[in-house]
């Protein structure tokens, strides 16, 4: 018997046993309903809501209508044939571990979210999850899955309602307590994000006042022109810096390679523009200051490459271009010596 059950609520309706033939379900709320037995041939579901408490056992049913257009039934589902026996109930039976939450007119999914993460705060053993919220005509559903055994939906809209429950009025719907909370807990955000935004502010100060005299706390200096803090040179101008190990690969790689004159000129080169362009080193006198810092730096710090030096001096000072450069390449190895042992 063909019935109009458009917009209807059969939340945990007994519909055991319930000739339903051709009946209008269009957006009909069935959680938890239960149509044991029944028979739903020829149903239109268009946008209806079920759940995982939804009870299809036994029902018979040949076909279904997915859409409802210009007052009449339509897309009929199978299209050539007839479902099989328990295929229906496959089909359209939610998942055990989803429920869906509905919601009429206005709707706020923030409000929503708030509310789930405050619930699952408070009940972390439902270990729920949003999935998805869909529209549907007028109706907001929303898909939340959990792993826990307890969850159903009865539970899940007493917690809502309990979490934002408004004293003055016990009649107020879970979807008006929740979007309600979201601006009680939005001005009390507000306020203690302007409380902490001023501590911020003055520990930022503090920490600040702190950062400055502990950086001239590390402050080295390195030769006569630069100073070293943490690992980076800069010059006493501070108008220019160079990471430690970069200048150090370039000047070890100057050394190493002497033995291949080819390669000392483009290196060279090479180091005095970058010293250049960054600001570190742009007069001569102080390019070449620079070299002799990081070899002796380097000597002290590595036993390999301070034999290297003593060992192959000439070879490295011939390989340099004669003049200033081969000068204080030189100076610096003979100040490593006079330092062995």
């Amino acid at each position: 018997m063909s019935s109009f059950l458009i917009d209807a609520n059969l939340t945990e309706a007994d519909l055991r046993g319930a000739d339903l033939r051709g009946s209008i379900l269009v957006r009909a709320q069935v959680a938890r309903a239960n149509f044991t037995g029944a028979d739903l041939t020829g149903i239109c579901i268009e946008d209806w809501s079920v759940s995982s408490k939804t009870r299809f056992t036994d029902v018979r049913c040949d076909y279904i209508f997915r859409k409802y257009q210009d007052g009449q039934p339509s897309d009929r589902y199978p299209i050539d044939r007839n479902f099989e026996p328990g295929e229906f109930a496959s089909l359209f039976a939610e998942p055990e571990d989803e429920v869906e939450l509905v919601f009429k007119g206005e709707f706020n999914i923030a409000a929503l979210s708030l509310a789930l993460y405050k619930l699952q705060t408070n009940a972390p053993e439902l270990n729920l999850e949003l999935r998805g919220v869909e529209q549907r005509e007028k109706l907001w559903v929303a898909k939340i899955k959990s792993t826990s055994s307890l969850l159903n939906e009865r539970l899940i809209e007493e917690r809502l309602t309990s979490v934002y429950q408004d004293p003055s009025d016990g009649s107020i719907t879970v979807e008006e307590t929740i979007k309600n909370s979201i601006y009680r807990d939005y001005e009390e955000t507000k306020h203690r994000l302007a409380e902490s935004e001023l501590l911020v502010k003055q520990l930022a100060g503090v920490t600040g006042n702190q950062a400055e005299a502990l950086k001239e706390l590390s402050k080295q200096s390195f030769g006569n022109s630069f100073f070293i803090t943490g690992s980076t040179i800069t010059n006493l101008a501070g108008s220019g810096q160079i990471e430690y190990h970069e200048a150090a690969d370039q000047v070890r790689s100057l050394v190493t390679n002497s033995a291949d004159p080819n390669q000392v000129i483009p290196t060279l080169q090479s180091l005095f523009m970058q010293l250049s362009e960054q600001k570190v080193a742009t007069t001569s006198g102080t390019q070449l200051e620079f070299i002799q810092q990081l070899i002796l730096a380097e000597a002290e710090k590595d036993q390999a490459f301070k034999q290297f030096l003593t060992q192959h001096e000439p070879q490295i000072i011939s390989a340099m271009p004669s003049g200033a450069i081969a000068t204080a390449i030189q100076s610096a190895i003979q100040s490593v010596n006079s330092k062995l042992p």
